[in-house]
Formats: structure tokens, sequence, C-alpha cells
């Protein structure tokens, strides 16, 4: 049975399969009436059942195996079958990536640029799988890098655009952390460890009468545990404070698993772009924040009490920092310098 493996970009994994009739070697192109068996390893549908003794056949509706062709095809999200899959001799290679797109007209040169500040970059358009020390067990890659959060360190914080700040109330033993960010800087301006419920509602009055241009609406605090009582009380006070519950579905649910995924991954990009931090002890927790894409296309964080498992401590400066980020201003995203 021939066998082809095809590594896409993302658009033209969109294509649907006209592009594979047009891809595959010249006696196979008149082949219409075959039947294609897609495993897409990650991406699209794999109508496959039972255990793998007979799965091919049963996959290819019990067809004889020289009146068919296995076609697998995915992005390189993993270093996971479709990675042994694509070094296998046995299988003949598609590779479609962005420079593909640019020729046949998919993509502008212009649109490529804008796409190089996404993260994912080097899967989706360039089509390289991880290296091998970048994912774990469980598929999982950091976020960003110890190096990136060094380079990203300034000593100034410049109140450029509209100030937002984000509350993590750890409660428990970890640290409740307030991080105050500008269109182009971010800073630690409080941390504490009690579970005082008005220690914090006061910390945000302090922090609200020392930033004059700070408005309540723009103050996102996580709305679970002690943090609930601390909105709360703050709106009883009259003091109009987001919420957040990063559980819940976030914005672009096509994009994202929840809010705290989408509010992560502004994150990301706000750094990529050219957001810095005021040096201060905790920012290295950055690097501890793991994301993975699920089988239905959707960004994942690596769940805290797994994190916690695996560090030891809680990511209380990082998850503060990711409430700054829990409504995406575009402004952001064009930090330069």
């Amino acid at each position: 049975m021939p066998t082809f493996i095809a590594k896409l970009d993302s658009t033209h994994i969109s294509t649907g399969s006209g592009l594979f009739h047009a891809s595959l070697p010249v006696e196979r192109q008149q082949a219409r009436e075959d039947r294609v068996l897609v495993d897409t390893g990650r991406v699209g549908v794999v109508p496959a059942v039972g255990g793998p003794d007979g799965a091919v056949e049963r996959m290819l509706g019990g067809y004889a195996y020289n009146d068919t062709f296995l076609l697998e095809i995915g992005n390189p999200f993993y270093r996971n079958h479709f990675h042994r899959t694509w070094h296998d001799e046995l299988y003949h290679k598609i590779f479609i990536d962005y420079h593909t797109g640019l020729k046949e007209g998919r993509y502008s040169p212009e649109f490529i640029e804008e796409m190089r500040k996404e993260a994912l970059f080097d899967i989706f358009y360039e089509c390289t799988f991880p290296d091998e020390d970048q994912t774990d067990d469980k598929g999982f890659r950091p976020i960003t890098t110890s190096e990136a959060v060094s380079q990203a360190y300034t000593t100034d914080f410049k109140a450029q655009g509209e100030l937002k700040v984000g509350v993590d109330v750890a409660g428990g033993g970890d640290e409740n952390v307030y991080v105050l960010r500008s269109q182009r800087t971010a800073m630690i301006v409080g941390r504490n460890r009690t579970d005082d419920t008005m220690v914090n509602v006061t910390e945000v009055r302090r922090v609200m009468e020392e930033q004059p241009t700070l408005v309540a609406r723009n103050i996102f605090i996580n709305d679970i545990g002690i943090g609930r009582g601390v909105s709360d009380r703050l709106k009883e006070l009259g003091i109009g404070v987001n919420g957040v519950s990063v559980g819940t579905p976030a914005q672009d649910s096509t994009k994202f698993a929840n809010i705290k995924a989408e509010s992560y991954w502004n994150t990301a990009r706000w750094s990529q772009v050219g957001g810095r931090l005021v040096r201060g002890d905790g920012w290295m927790q950055l690097p501890w924040i793991k994301y993975k894409v699920s089988s239905d296309k959707v960004i994942q964080i690596e769940p805290k009490q797994q994190l916690k498992a695996r560090t030891g401590k809680s990511p209380d400066v990082a998850e503060a920092l990711m409430s700054a980020h829990c409504t995406p201003d575009q402004e952001a995203f064009e930090v330069v310098g």
C-alpha cells in the first residue's frame, strides 16, 4: 500500500482534499476513486476504530491494500507519532510551508510579517517540530524562556497608555501579588501573605491612590476563593473592579480553552513586541508556565496543581501579570522598543 505523509501550514490544511490530489505523484493524480485515509495526528478527524492490529484496514473500509493508499496530514505540534512517521523512510513526504503559500498567492508578504509576531509561527507557518527538550511527556511547552525574561528587564516604569492592574489573591500561605501594567511596562506594586480580606481591599485602594489615572474597571482580581471576597467588598464600597474567573470561556473560544489561556497568550504577545518588566523578584516564574494545543485545536495552560507539583511553588507573580492582560488592548501589541 503506498503511503504518503504531508506536513502542511495552517492555511493549506484548511483547503481540503483538492490539495492532496494535486500534490501526490502523477500516477496517483488519476486515482480519484481511491479510498483516502486522512490520519491527521492532531489536526482534523481521525476516522479510526479498534486497536492497532487491523486498524488501518478498518479505517480504509476493508478495501484491499493495493486499491488504497494511506495519507497522514498534520501540523508539527508534538514529537509524537506524527514526528516518528515524518522520519519513517517508508513514507513519501510532502512538505508545504509558508514559502509555498507565498508562491501560490495564499499569503502576502505583509501577512507573514504580521504572523511572525504570533507565537507558534514556527509550527503553523515554518512547519518545524519543537526541539526535543521543549516539550514534556504530556505535550506542554514553556510559554517563554528565562533568556526572554532577562532581556525584558528595565529599571523604569513608563506610564504610557491605559493603566491596568492584575491582582492574584492566593491565600493558603501563597503570596498575594499586585502588578501594574501600562502599554509599555509592568511592575510589581504590592505583595503580602495575609488571608485578611480587608488588608487586600486596602491594598487595592492604595494602588488606586498612587495611580490617579487608574480606573476601577481596569483592576482585574481572580474571582475565586479569597479573591471573590476582595472583589465583592470593593464593589460594595463603590469601586467597580473586574472580578475574573479564569476558567470561564475565552473571548476567542476558537483559539483558547479559557480566559486563563487567552490572557497568558496576551501576556506572551505583549512581551514579544517589546513589553518590559521593571526588575523585581518573581518574574522568573513566567517560564514555569506551559501550554499545549489540545486535540480540538485550542491552546490550554498546564493545570496549576500540576505546575505546583513540578515546581514546588505557586506562580503568583506570573498569575498577577496574566490577570493584567485579561482584556486584549490592541495598543499593547504595538509596543516598539
